[in-house]
């Protein structure tokens, strides 16, 4: 499957996910703006998110960005994982996660990750798959530009390690030895 230009969002639109971070972290990145490159926004609101949904459309208006923004809707199972597989990175500029399932999913797919330090993956960096940085319009711009102007050599390591965080960190096949001893020691804890 040939990999897009194109940057991702996938998740709920809600205000604590910070799309209006990116959005404007978009209008600041000159490297994206002159690129063909769009940002996927891939999603569902609650109806009480309405409103949020509509301030983020507002922006993009007000910003110009209106060729560039696209707002895709829901997706699952093929779908989802073909648009996953085919963009450049995926963008998680959440104020606070837990853990972010599409962070894996996007890794899995050997997409690369920008991810806001309110999350929990540091370990992009570690492994060079993508970058944790704050979640403000300016830091999120710059990773943006460093991402989209990656040479092509430097870009397929990244996605190579991008398989690799996952190999060596999430797969049941390869990790199950981790969760068998943090079974065993549980079992041993209650012995006690």
């Amino acid at each position: 499957m040939p990999i897009s230009n194109n940057l991702l969002y996938v998740g709920r639109i809600h205000p604590i996910k910070s799309l209006h971070k990116i959005i404007k972290a978009l209008a600041l990145s000159e490297v994206f703006l002159m690129s063909e490159s769009k940002f996927l926004i891939v999603g569902k609101q609650e109806e009480r998110h309405n409103s949020y949904k509509d301030e983020l459309i507002s922006l993009v208006h007000q910003l110009n960005l209106e060729d560039k923004v696209i707002f895709k809707g829901h997706l699952e199972g093929e779908e989802k994982e073909k648009v996953f597989a085919t963009s450049y990175a995926l963008i998680l500029a959440s104020e606070t996660e837990n853990f972010g399932n599409v962070v894996v999913e996007s890794l899995n797919q050997g997409t690369p990750v920008i991810a806001s330090k309110g999350t929990p993956w540091q370990i992009l960096e570690e492994y060079s798959a993508g970058l944790h940085v704050l979640n403000d319009p300016e830091s999120l711009s710059k990773a943006i530009d460093s991402v989209l102007l990656l040479d092509e050599d430097k870009y397929q390591q990244m996605r190579y390690n991008s398989y690799k965080l996952i190999d060596e960190n999430f797969k049941v096949d390869t990790q199950i030895y981790k969760w068998i001893d943090v079974y065993k020691s549980l079992l041993n804890e209650n012995k006690k």
